[in-house]
């Protein structure tokens, strides 16, 4: 059974849905309040080709990620770093992968020093 954790009703939840810098996809509009409600994950592919609005909310939490926020705040503004990073996640948020990443180099093999190299930390 699913509880809602964060909002008690789908009012609250559109609220701050509406109260965010970000842009959404219309269509995707119930299933990001639910998302939100019941802090479970969504992903949206084509919202990711669209840089500011919302393509991912990792599962049990409230973290919107957009593919900007996921550029610019987590992937060192690397590009293909972005798109692997976004690809690979499901439930969990961006942060995680990183980490992941970075504790196996085997992942990224011969690009791992390009992106964990002491220039990006």
């Amino acid at each position: 059974m699913v509880f809602p954790l964060l909002f008690n009703n789908k009012n609250e939840a559109k609220r701050y849905l509406y109260n965010l810098n970000y842009n959404f996809l219309e269509e995707d509009e119930e299933e990001i309040i639910e998302c939100l409600m019941y802090e479970q994950y969504y992903k949206s592919y084509k919202a990711y080709k669209k840089n500011n609005y919302i393509c991912h909310i990792p599962e049990l939490t409230n973290t919107i990620y957009t593919k900007n926020k996921i550029k610019e705040e987590y992937c060192f503004n690397i590009e293909w770093l972005t798109n692997f990073v976004f690809e690979s996640i499901d439930w969990q948020g961006a942060p995680t992968m990183m980490d992941e990443l970075e504790s196996m180099p085997c992942i990224l093999d011969e690009r791992y020093d390009e992106v964990f190299g002491i220039e990006n930390k």
